[in-house]
């Protein structure tokens, strides 16, 4: 395949997947990545750990892992508006305290913490 199209280079860490069609047609699938040098470096390095197969392989852990984070994202940014819903809701029924009042007992909690460190 590379011999009748362009050279693929090494570098490039292109992924190929075999698949099989219906009537049993093997047929290579390529789907070219470019990638920076850093982020290569970064692929190549995990490979070299032994602990991955290919460059697939981490890639696809990769993705597995963004995947989770944005998850995680979104489950946090649904907690905050629900407790800034919350906190406007306490405020609206008077039960909220008043910015100096929280800054004198931020400022005091910080003096304690300072106070207790070795010195």
């Amino acid at each position: 395949l590379n011999q009748k199209n362009q050279a693929v280079k090494k570098s490039d860490l292109d992924l190929c997947r075999l698949s099989r069609y219906n009537k049993g047609i093997l047929t290579i699938i390529i789907r070219m990545l470019t990638i920076t040098p850093e982020h290569e470096k970064l692929i190549q390095s995990r490979l070299d750990t032994g602990r991955y197969a290919n460059a697939e392989e981490v890639l696809a852990i990769a993705l597995h892992l963004l995947a989770h984070l944005d998850t995680e994202h979104q489950t946090w940014i649904e907690n905050t508006r629900q407790q800034i819903a919350t906190g406007i809701a306490e405020l609206d029924r008077g039960e909220g305290i008043d910015g100096p009042t929280v800054m004198n007992q931020y400022l005091q909690q910080f003096q304690t913490a300072q106070e207790t460190l070795p010195s």
